[in-house]
């Protein structure tokens, strides 16, 4: 699939993801639009998803990375799709993480969910959309003070 911003906007609309009114973000700015994630909500509009993000990691030559870390809650499922489509699509086999809201203190416990990133490994950080950026500012300092990961800006 060719990377093409207007089929991938078009895609957006057709599938009631990219929404137009008043809409308030997570850091308090109000929009005129809104991208739910939460409508990928079909094996075939994420799959869909997944094309254009790993045509997009094609493109822009991101290659060393070891795992795709998606932030709770809606990063969660883009992840796994990302990191399936690499694998079916490209023969490339890389793993997913994510994080808890909250510590678990029982089972396997902690905050980390999927592939554990050892130090030094890379970490591709997809989100679902970025504003002010207040996930990034959470998560790139963990991923590099607590895990050891290496994040590419």
């Amino acid at each position: 699939m060719e990377i093409n911003r207007e089929n991938l906007v078009q895609f957006l609309i057709a599938e009631g993801i990219l929404l137009f009114g008043e809409f308030e973000t997570k850091s308090g700015r109000k929009t005129p639009y809104f991208i739910n994630v939460g409508n990928f909500n079909t094996g075939t509009r994420i799959n869909t998803l997944a094309s254009y993000f790993v045509d997009h990691i094609k493109s822009s030559s991101l290659i060393d990375f070891v795992t795709i870390f998606g932030p709770a809650y809606k990063g969660i499922p883009l992840s796994v799709a990302v990191s399936m489509k690499l694998a079916l699509a490209e023969n490339r086999s890389v793993g997913f993480t994510f994080d808890r809201k909250e510590e678990k203190q029982h089972g396997d416990k902690g905050n980390l969910v999927g592939m554990q990133v050892s130090e030094g490994d890379e970490v591709l950080i997809i989100e679902d959309v970025i504003t002010a950026g207040t996930t990034l500012k959470r998560v790139v300092p963990w991923i590099r003070e607590e895990i050891g990961g290496i994040v590419n800006n």
